[in-house]
C-alpha cells in the first residue's frame, strides 16, 4: 500500500515537471520567434548612431518609439511615412532657428547645418575671399544666433592725389575708412558723406584740406588833392607837394585741397607805411588886363567862395573826386525793398551786382564810384533815408549787410 502511494507521487511529479518544461519550451520558442520577427534598423539621430531592432512598421513609429517627435523644419530620411525594412538606415536631423542678414535684410531661417559654413553650403551661397561673414565660417550653429553675409565688391578709393581700387562690402564710408586705416584731420572731408552705405558703383574721395596764412605786401597809392589858390591865375596850377606811395600788408587765409589752392579770404591788413598825398594848387586869380587902369572898386571886388577840395587816386586818375560819407548797408529783401532799384537793376536776379543808393542831388544816378572796403560800384538806387552826404551799400546776404554795419567811408567819384 505504501509502495503504491510512493509510485503515484513520483508519477505526478514527473508529469508536473514535463508540463513545466513544455511551457518553458513554448515560451522560449515564442520569444525567439518574436525577436526574430523584429527588423534591424540603424538610426542616426542628431549625429548619434544607434542600431535598433523594432516591430515598428513605419519611420514615424520608429521615431515615436525612441522618443523623437520631428518638427516641420527637421530633416527625416527617408520620409516619416516610409515603411521600415530590415537593415534600413533612418536619419533625423533637428533644425535650428537663426537670424540671417543678407545685404542689409534680416529674416528668420531654419537650418540643420552644424556650422556657419555648412549653412551657406545648404543655401547654395558661395563665400569668396573678400566677402564679409559674421560669425566665422567654422562657428557651430546655435539656436537663435545671428549670421550675416555681405558680398564683397571693388570700388575706387581716392585719398588726396592717390587713387586705388579696394575691396569693400555693404558698409558705410566711415567703416571703410576705419578698415583701411585712413584718418581724417579736422578740415578734411570725404565724398560721399561718412554715413552713406557703399554700393558697387560708389567712388570714395578723401579730400585733404589745409589752411595757411599768406601775407601779400601791396603799394598804398597816394591821392591827389586839389586846392584853390588866389595867388595863381585861373588856368594855372602848381604842385605844392609830390605824392609818395605807402605800403600795406594784406593777410589772407588760403585754403588748399589736395595741394591746390581753391579759396583765398582776406582776414586782415595793416599799413606798413602811410602814403603822402600829392598837393596841387589851382589858380583862381583873375588875370590883370592893361587896357584899363588896374583899379577895382571895393564895392565891385568879389571874393570867390572856397571850393571843396577835389581828390583823386594818383596821377593816372587825377580828376577823380574824393569824398568822405556816412554809409549803411541793405539787401534786396530788406523791409520796404522790392528788389528792383530806381534805375531798373534786378538785385534778386543779380546778387553779385555792386550798387549803392545815393541822394541824386549829391551824387547823380548812374555815376560810377569806388567805395573803400566795398570796391567799384554804380550809383543805381535811392532810399528814403539816404539824404545828403550818405550812401547805402547793397549786399546779397543779410549777414554781409550786418557785418558792414554803419561806418564812415571814403568814396571816389570816377570820371
Amino acid at each position: 500500500m505504501l509502495e503504491n502511494k510512493k509510485n503515484l507521487f513520483f508519477q505526478k511529479k514527473r508529469a508536473i515537471i514535463a508540463l513545466l518544461s513544455f511551457v518553458v519550451l513554448v515560451s522560449v520558442i515564442s520569444y525567439a520567434a518574436y525577436e526574430s520577427s523584429k527588423k534591424k534598423v540603424t538610426l542616426v539621430a542628431n549625429g548619434k548612431v544607434k542600431d535598433i531592432r523594432t516591430h515598428a512598421d513605419t519611420v514615424k513609429e520608429l521615431l515615436k518609439n525612441t522618443g523623437v517627435t520631428p518638427r516641420s523644419h527637421d530633416v527625416v530620411q527617408p520620409g516619416i511615412h516610409t515603411n521600415l525594412s530590415d537593415n534600413m538606415k533612418v536619419v533625423w536631423e533637428p533644425a535650428q532657428k537663426i537670424q540671417f542678414t543678407e545685404k542689409g535684410e534680416t529674416k528668420t531661417v531654419w537650418t540643420t547645418a552644424d556650422t556657419v559654413q555648412g549653412f551657406f553650403k545648404t543655401h547654395h551661397i558661395n563665400i569668396k575671399a573678400h566677402d564679409q561673414v559674421k560669425p566665422s565660417l567654422n562657428t557651430k550653429i546655435d539656436g537663435g544666433m545671428a549670421v550675416s553675409y555681405k558680398p564683397g565688391f571693388q570700388i575706387d578709393l581716392t585719398d588726396g592725389k592717390h587713387n586705388k581700387k579696394v575691396w569693400a562690402s555693404s558698409m558705410t564710408v566711415s567703416e571703410l575708412l576705419a578698415q583701411k586705416g585712413i584718418d581724417l584731420s579736422k578740415n578734411d572731408r570725404v565724398e560721399p558723406g561718412k554715413n552713406v552705405t557703399l554700393t558697387p558703383n560708389t567712388n570714395v574721395k578723401v579730400i585733404r584740406v589745409k589752411k595757411a596764412e599768406d601775407i601779400v605786401k601791396e603799394p598804398l597809392k597816394f591821392d591827389t588833392v586839389k586846392k584853390d589858390s588866389g595867388d595863381l591865375e585861373k588856368g594855372k596850377k602848381k604842385v605844392l607837394s609830390d605824392g609818395h606811395e605807402g605800403q600795406v600788408a594784406k593777410h589772407y587765409e588760403v585754403t588748399y585741397e589736395n595741394g591746390k589752392e581753391v579759396a583765398r579770404k582776406l582776414i586782415g591788413k595793416e599799413v606798413l607805411q602811410e602814403s603822402q598825398d600829392r598837393i596841387v594848387a589851382l589858380g583862381t586869380k583873375e588875370p590883370v588886363t592893361h587896357d584899363e587902369p588896374n583899379i577895382v572898386p571895393v564895392s565891385a571886388k568879389t571874393t570867390s567862395p572856397p571850393k571843396t577840395a577835389a581828390v583823386s587816386r594818383n596821377a593816372s586818375s587825377s580828376n577823380d573826386e574824393v569824398r568822405y560819407v556816412s554809409s549803411t548797408a541793405y539787401t534786396a529783401n530788406c523791409s520796404g525793398c522790392s528788389g528792383m532799384t530806381t534805375t531798373g537793376i534786378n538785385l534778386k536776379a543779380n546778387p553779385n551786382a555792386k550798387v549803392i543808393a545815393v541822394d541824386p542831388n549829391v551824387i547823380p544816378l548812374g555815376t560810377k564810384v569806388y567805395v573803400e572796403g566795398y570796391g567799384y560800384a554804380v550809383a543805381g538806387d535811392t532810399g528814403g533815408s539816404v539824404n545828403g552826404n550818405k550812401i547805402d551799400v547793397f549786399f546779397s546776404s543779410e549777414s554781409q549787410a550786418n557785418s558792414w554795419g554803419s561806418r564812415r567811408v571814403k568814396i571816389k567819384i570816377l570820371n
